[in-house]
């Protein structure tokens, strides 16, 4: 069961580190206009 949700917490992670990323970019953008 490990083995099964070792990849997928790693894929979750990284999509979610990307959407936050994002949102912290637009934000940032939104800032400096």
């Amino acid at each position: 069961l490990m083995s099964l949700l070792g990849p997928v917490a790693l894929t979750v992670g990284s999509h979610w580190l990307l959407l936050t990323d994002s949102k912290r970019l637009h934000v940032l953008l939104r800032h400096e206009s």
